[in-house]
């Protein structure tokens, strides 16, 4: 249907469109604007079908439970926050004495901080607000709890922190014990089958470290001292569901990492051959989270192939926490909008043999495409010609780990020397439409303190570097944004309002910078 046609008839009025617009979700109104010039007056003219489409620009969803929903005051916050996170202008910073991240236990999710401290055997937990100053508590456990605490997960929309225990009985068997307490008062969480949740595991656990998530009712570990070893527990339940080793028969070998994508699904790097795969690969597992079984393989991502004695030796992969509802239940106010699970992106570090390193930047839909329509006639082999180039974006790495510095579709990259304070904030929900804003004259210009840049154009890796085959291109569209901090900061924290900065030289004690957007 021409662009130009238009359908309103005379005997139909404007409001009854409208009235029928307040009925589609974002996705459709997007579609309805290129039917004709009058659709599209008629919603861009209108608040509150603006500010549905800005959400989903955004990659945000509306949080119902906030009181007296005002779509004008709503978009005007939206925009504003974009605009403060494309020029990186925060609008207050606060320090917090922390322990250096490089010890122990953290994680940042929905504006809680929480840290494992083994220096004075604590719990420190810190609560974030954009209009207060940021609330301390120390709790204490037992001092046999601390010894053997190894990692930590939190989720504030269903107020539950997770604390993860491996005891050694002896070189060839340990004991974990997962402890769901609530974030908020430090009790039993409720809803938990098991206050501690106890499991036997047939190998050492000393010299080694886990990683660990939750996504709804899902709690999951990795050990990666090889060979892995992977474990899915439904904490509502009280169970364990899926018990992941290297197995041939479902495809796992060489596992390196672990990643949730859905409650009910995840993904794993491996850098095993498998099948015509010899080059490293990203398999797509489903699983059943009610009752004990193994996962199913979905799909095999290949990655790009190499030159020989260049192949991927390790990986690791990062994205921002899951969160099974649209508001922290610790932090009220909630704000009227928050990221959705479905803006993820996911940030995978590869290191080629011999220290080749690089970043590989994946939107959540890439990967969730085959769960949705996952076939009855065994997983699919996606080659790399097939998803890489325009689904996909390649930069040079480093050696340096990013922890926990990736939220929604934003990361949070040290930029340049270690001391030179600079941080590099890549946002890959960036589009041409939303960064047009950049034009305006009230962004500042370029300098040395300050860049902005929106890539559209193609990232190549050049075969020329002997680690690839062929030259890899890659045009997944993102804006980058360059601002300098305090000097020496190089460890980075994302969530939806906040950077978190500090130094990972620091001594015996620390100062964490938090700068709220």
């Amino acid at each position: 249907m021409p662009a130009h046609t238009d359908l309103l008839s005379p005997d139909i009025p404007p409001e009854l469109f409208l009235q029928i617009f307040r009925f589609l979700d974002a996705k459709s109104l997007v579609r309805c604007c290129s039917v004709c010039h009058v659709w599209n007056d008629l919603i861009r003219d209108t608040i509150e079908l603006q500010y549905s489409i800005e959400l989903l620009a955004e990659g945000m969803v509306q949080e119902p439970s906030v009181p007296g929903c005002d779509p004008n005051r709503d978009l005007h916050a939206l925009l504003t926050r974009r605009r403060a996170w494309q020029t990186l202008a925060w609008t207050s910073k606060v320090t917090v004495d922390v322990e250096p991240l490089t010890r122990g236990a953290w994680e940042l999710a929905g504006g809680i901080f929480i840290q494992h401290q083994p220096r004075n055997s604590s719990i420190l937990s810190v609560a974030f607000s954009r209009d207060q100053d940021p609330t301390t508590e120390l709790t204490q456990p037992s001092p046999q709890a601390i010894r053997d605490f190894r990692d930590l997960a939190l989720d504030p929309t269903q107020d539950l922190l997770v604390r993860f225990y491996a005891v050694s009985g002896d070189s060839e068997h340990a004991h974990l014990h997962f402890v769901c307490r609530t974030i908020s008062t430090d009790q039993p969480h409720p809803l938990a089958a098991h206050s501690t949740l106890c499991l036997s595991l047939d190998r050492d656990v000393r010299d080694t470290y886990f990683s660990m998530q939750i996504a709804e009712d899902i709690v999951c570990v990795f050990y990666y001292k090889p060979p892995f070893t992977f474990h899915i527990i439904n904490w509502k339940k009280g169970i364990r569901v899926v018990h992941l080793m290297p197995d041939r028969s479902v495809g796992v070998l060489g596992v390196t990492d672990i990643h949730l994508l859905t409650p009910r699904s995840f993904i794993g790097i491996d850098t095993s051959p498998y099948a015509t795969v010899d080059s490293g690969r990203i398999d797509v597992f489903t699983f059943d989270g009610e009752h004990p079984n193994p996962p199913t393989l979905i799909a095999t991502f290949e990655l790009p192939k190499t030159f020989p004695g260049k192949n991927l030796v390790n990986a690791k992969i990062f994205a921002g926490a899951y969160c099974a509802n649209t508001g922290s239940v610790v932090t009220p106010p909630p704000p009227p909008f928050l990221k959705s699970n479905e803006s993820r992106i996911f940030m995978l570090h590869l290191r080629h043999a011999v220290n080749h390193w690089f970043w590989l930047f994946v939107p959540f839909h890439v990967f969730h495409k085959y769960v949705a329509d996952a076939a009855d006639d065994g997983p699919r082999l996606v080659l790399w010609d097939e998803w890489g180039s325009t689904h996909s974006r390649m930069l040079a790495g480093s050696a340096r780990n990013m922890y926990r510095a990736v939220h929604g579709s934003r990361v949070a990259l040290p930029f340049g020397e270690r001391q030179s304070g600079l941080v590099q904030i890549l946002d890959f929900g960036a589009t041409i439409q939303r960064s047009a804003a950049l034009a305006n004259p009230d962004i500042p210009s370029s300098s040395a303190d300050f860049q902005v840049r929106l890539h559209t154009g193609p990232s190549n890796i050049p075969s020329a570097d002997y680690v690839f085959l062929s030259t890899i291109t890659t045009t997944l569209p993102y804006l980058s944004a360059v601002r300098k901090l305090a000097p020496g900061n190089d460890i980075f924290l994302l969530d939806q309002d906040r950077l978190c900065a500090m130094n990972s030289a620091t001594g015996n004690t620390g100062q964490m910078t938090v700068y709220t957007f």
